[in-house]
């Protein structure tokens, strides 16, 4: 039997009690009160289920894509054409015939030579596309290439007798992985050549390997063979159907190859035509040209509508803070700084108002000390060297250096354009440098005690920590006169996210064909080379021109173990669209630490932290630095990573490691000698804590005769063969002198 339901069901009557329980009630349980029910303020209901949200955002990616086929049908052939690139990777083509040959084959008429950057319809197809070569030689040419290009087509040689791949082959790849890579697409021309068809089948196998092997599967290019009419029109096909990958450094900010330019000298504006792609351009905004300087906008005009700039909104071309200190009322730089920043680099006597305690930190640069180790090359400033520093450097307006000035001020020499003592002294100063990197990496951060000097006056600057991890650092303690230029953000998330996400009325939607006027000077167009150059305008955020502590994470390439790159070494770095000359120092990544141990050289196979005085970049952006190889004289890059967010309260400590022998152990206590070689260095380094290679911690007690031996009590017995240790730190900074507008030098290759 099959008990069923009846009609009549009994209803209980509800509970007046406030808690589910009357157990509850006792403990202390959840209470419903009586009234309105509060509503969040972000969901007015009850949580979506996951399904739901999986729904959602299906709808919302269904509708920005019918969102972008509307544009595109909208815009229907004035669209923006796709960027197309061709560069050789084999080493024959020294005359550019396989880049010719395949440029017109793509283009199908032949090359203007004097306009590299050509916007064409493909044959047999209705799209455009803006057609361009790259000069595999320079180095300046392949990263423009990568910045703009959609599609990137490189050209393998399969003619007998020549090599297909080189050095520059593997060099051109690398920078464009660095970077980022476009679409690739891998021709091979020539093939026709070989008669023997299992040679044929060996050069295709051996071609094959090679695009396995180092291209990336995400985006593995497909190969095609140009030998007769076929492969041409298979080759525009895949040009015309292929969909290419976006890079999001590069759209998540609007960019644009110009291809028009001109000056009014009437209105002393330089105007540059071209599709804007990426994001949309506000006319308020700052836009760099790449190698030649940030300007502000004059009028810009887009497909529909033509804006100028609010006086009140526009940003300007402030990159750092201006001093006066006759100002009155200034109370962020004052007299009495300057007084007290000249008596800290070349006076003895200790600034007004100075503990005795924190005046033993202070180092006098009348110290004749060549120990660059231990003392920042600031401190080593002569009298005329510090009032140029502070007159000329800080107290005068920020200039834009003509192209000419900064080749000029920043030029790597060729090897054959060097005499003998330029030769002999660089190779001189690269194998001591060499020498210092193995002797840190043996002995990190060990410092030999002077024997002339007191250790007082020598390591006046440092102090000692009982914990790295855990010791206090005041980060606004003793800043450098240089902190005064900077910005600081007091949250600067969130103003990344409000300048990333504002909507402004007066900007100009991208895929368009826009013309801008920039203020800009005539002698731009004067360094132009349009027959080889690629003219790039990018547009910056807010706040991206302002100068800030910047930090990048980097890692020194493998190639580059050779090469010892020392902090505080004038090199190129490349943030991406923009390039400058710096000096940054490295740190180590200590993400548990609010302190970061600074290193002398950038170590291999190891990701570490690059700080220097730089414009400050939005996140995601590529990092490359690039520095002249002592050697072989060619420009090389010797670290890549990406940008990090600014922060001038990053600490990095310069550690320094005093060393003593034991002569004499009892237990746990030991008398330690050649640490100090007078009592009274051992009186001042007595509070600080002694640690051995063993693991052991102890203490100074007292000095023992006159000659610096001193009895240490430790926490446990000792061994012979143990090392006396003392950890001393000092924080340090970057250095000031970056070059802000810089042209990346263009370095020929040698080939035999």
């Amino acid at each position: 039997t099959i008990h069923r339901a009846g009609a009549l069901k009994q209803t209980n009557k509800k509970t007046n009690r406030k808690h589910a329980s009357k157990r509850s009630g006792k403990k202390g349980g959840r209470v419903y009160e009586e009234g309105p029910v509060k509503k969040s303020l972000k969901h007015s209901t009850r949580p979506v289920s996951m399904k739901q949200s999986l729904k959602d955002k299906s709808k919302d990616r269904m509708r920005k894509r019918r969102n972008e086929a509307f544009h595109k049908r909208r815009l229907g052939n004035s669209g923006p054409p796709k960027i197309v690139g061709v560069v050789s990777l084999s080493p024959d083509d020294m005359y550019n015939t396989n880049t010719l040959k395949v440029r017109e084959a793509i283009a199908g008429k032949a090359r203007n030579a004097q306009l590299n950057v050509e916007t064409l319809q493909i044959p047999d197809f209705n799209t455009k596309i803006s057609l361009f070569d790259i000069d595999r030689s320079s180095i300046r040419h392949i990263l423009d290439a990568g910045k703009v290009a959609d599609l990137l087509v490189f050209i393998l040689n399969a003619q007998e007798g020549t090599e297909p791949f080189d050095e520059q082959t593997y060099e051109i790849l690398k920078l464009l992985y660095t970077q980022g890579m476009p679409t690739p697409l891998v021709v091979i021309s020539n093939l026709e050549t070989i008669r023997n068809k299992n040679k044929k089948k060996d050069q295709l196998k051996l071609f094959n390997r090679f695009v396995s092997t180092e291209f990336s599967a995400k985006n593995m290019p497909r190969t095609i063979t140009l030998a007769n009419h076929a492969d041409v029109k298979n080759l525009r096909r895949w040009i015309n159907e292929t969909s290419c990958e976006k890079m999001m450094w590069r759209d998540s900010r609007p960019y644009m190859l110009i291809e028009k330019s001109n000056y009014d000298t009437i209105k002393q504006t330089l105007t540059v035509e071209g599709y804007l792609r990426g994001k949309e351009l506000s006319v308020n905004n700052l836009c760099h040209l790449v190698h030649y300087g940030t300007y502000q906008q004059h009028e810009a005009h887009g497909r529909y509508n033509s804006y100028t700039p609010d006086p009140v909104k526009q940003e300007n071309l402030q990159g750092w803070k201006e001093v006066a200190p006759e100002e009155e009322g200034d109370n962020w730089l004052t007299i009495e700084d300057i007084q007290a920043e000249r008596e800290r680099l070349q006076a003895v006597r200790v600034p007004k108002g100075v503990k005795e305690y924190h005046a033993a930190w202070i180092v006098e640069s009348g110290d004749e000390l060549s120990d660059d180790d231990l003392y920042d090359e600031d401190d080593e400033m002569h009298e005329e060297e510090l009032e140029n520093h502070l007159e000329e450097t800080l107290f005068s307006p920020p200039s834009v250096p003509k192209v000419s000035e900064i080749d000029q001020h920043y030029n790597f020499k060729r090897d054959d354009m060097m005499d003998d003592e330029e030769r002999m002294a660089e190779r001189d100063l690269y194998l001591q440098q060499l020498e210092q990197a193995k002797d840190e990496l043996e002995y990190p951060d060990f410092v030999d005690t002077p024997t002339d000097i007191s250790a007082e006056a020598r390591f006046r600057k440092f102090r000692g920590l009982r914990s790295f991890r855990t010791s206090q650092w005041n980060p606004k303690e003793k800043l450098p006169i240089d902190y005064k230029r900077i910005f600081r953000f007091v949250n600067f998330k969130q103003s990344r996210r409000i300048a990333l996400s504002k909507e402004d009325p007066m900007s100009i939607s991208p895929d368009e064909y826009v013309k801008i006027e920039l203020r800009a000077p005539p002698s731009i167009l004067e360094n132009i080379n349009s027959a080889v150059d690629l003219f790039i305008l990018a547009g910056l955020h807010q706040y991206e021109q302002k100068y800030c502590v910047n930090h990048a994470q980097i890692k020194k390439s493998i190639d580059t173990e050779d090469i010892p790159v020392k902090s505080k070494t004038e090199m190129l770095v490349q943030v991406g669209f923009r390039t400058f000359v710096t000096r940054p120092i490295f740190s180590t990544i200590s993400p548990r630490c609010d302190k970061s141990k600074f290193e002398r050289f950038l170590k291999d196979s190891s990701h570490m932290m690059a700080s220097m005085y730089a414009p400050i970049t939005f996140a995601p952006a590529p990092v490359l630095l690039f520095m002249r190889h002592p050697e072989t004289g060619k420009t090389t890059m010797i670290g890549q990573g990406s940008i990090k967010p600014p922060n001038p309260d990053r600490i990095i400590l310069k550690k320094a490691v005093l060393t003593g022998d034991l002569y004499h152990i009892h237990k746990q206590e030991a008398i330690v000698r050649f640490m100090f070689y007078n009592p009274d260095d051992i009186h001042y380094f007595k509070p600080v804590e002694l640690h051995t290679k063993q693991g052991r911690h102890g203490i100074i007690t007292d000095s023992v005769g006159t000659h610096g031996n001193m009895r240490c009590l430790f926490d446990d017995s000792l061994r012979g063969n143990d090392l006396v240790c003392m950890s001393l730190y000092k924080r340090v900074f970057p250095k000031w002198g970056t070059i802000p507008y810089s042209l990346l030098p263009e370095v020929r290759s040698q080939h035999q």
